[in-house]
């Protein structure tokens, strides 16, 4: 009997619908549904960075790393960055534009499943 629901669970989690496609041969761009959206490369680095782990916060100090290497930016820098691409985001869903989302004083997070996140590593 618990067999069967862990593979009912299994195949539900299978079929769960994708929202998000990165594929990395094809910088600067990710879809959303159908929908291809455009994006600046800070912004296309930083959406990478969270989808590669939805979910989990990733911290202010990775992003940093990440995005601007040893160059030091205003902390402003980052949230200016958030917001760019999530207004992207909103453009092509408006649910979109609520899936990242700031952890005060920490980080960013993607908050979207794993299961609707799929990142392509080239053809």
């Amino acid at each position: 009997m618990m067999q069967e629901g862990h593979e009912t669970n299994k195949r539900r989690r299978r079929t769960r619908e994708v929202k998000l496609v990165i594929d990395l041969s094809w910088p600067d761009q990710c879809r959303i549904g159908k929908d291809l959206v455009k994006l600046q490369p800070k912004q296309w680095n930083l959406l990478v960075l969270l989808a590669s782990h939805p979910r989990r916060y990733c911290p202010y100090e990775v992003i940093n790393d990440t995005l601007w290497g040893d160059t030091v930016v205003d902390v402003n820098q980052k949230h200016y960055q958030k917001r760019k691409l999530t207004q992207a985001l909103k453009k092509a869903d408006t649910g979109a534009g609520q899936w990242v989302k700031t952890i005060p004083r920490r980080g960013f997070v993607l908050d979207l499943d794993p299961m609707c996140v799929l990142i392509k590593h080239g053809h």
